[in-house]
């Protein structure tokens, strides 16, 4: 007689304990237009406001090292903030059942309202105190500014929809956009 094991739930297995209430969606041609549209924006805004003096044009590869550098700079910010973020939230709420409600990466709306909006602000202050450091308000500032806005302009739309829902839902990120969840009661 051959015995089965009895199921048992594995807390690394088990889905946290959520029901999804909608899914956002922000991702589509649109997106990666308006980005890049805020960005030139912001150049063609400076440049209006603020001339610069002299038209010395600084070599392609600085530039590129900037634009690249102030989006990866952007980038690792916002996944410290979120790591940062889902610590507090494992020390702030029990898990629910066995399963922890921030085990894949769901976060409340505070925290994922932080996670949205604390990066872009991070990262421009940043620029700013070493653009003062240095006196270096040139080509390269402006540049890094109209990166850090046009990166930014996807995760404030996604704050403009967190915050008009409910402050008891959860929030998970996907490749496309954002899930909502509304947590289960205890068992």
């Amino acid at each position: 007689m051959q015995r089965f094991a009895k199921p048992t739930t594995n807390p690394l297995i088990d889905s946290p304990p959520f029901c999804l209430e909608e899914k956002i969606r922000l991702s589509g041609m649109w997106y990666g237009l308006c980005a890049v549209a805020v960005g030139l924006a912001i150049l063609v805004v400076w440049q209006w406001l603020a001339p610069w003096p002299s038209r010395v044009v600084p070599p392609l590869t600085t530039l590129l090292i900037v634009s690249v550098g102030s989006g990866a700079c952007y980038a690792l910010v916002r996944f410290a903030l979120h790591w940062g973020a889902r610590i507090v939230v494992t020390q702030n709420y029990a898990p629910v059942g066995r399963v922890h409600p921030a085990a894949t990466g769901e976060l409340p709306r505070t925290a994922f309202l932080v996670v949205l909006l604390a990066p872009g602000l991070v990262c421009a202050l940043g620029y700013t105190l070493a653009a003062k450091m240095f006196a270096a308000f040139g080509p390269e500032f402006r540049l890094a500014v109209a990166v850090i806005g046009g990166v930014a302009i996807r995760d404030l739309r996604a704050a403009y929809c967190v915050m008009r829902l409910s402050s008891s839902l959860w929030f998970k990120e996907r490749r496309g956009g954002l899930d909502v969840l509304r947590l289960l009661e205890r068992k």
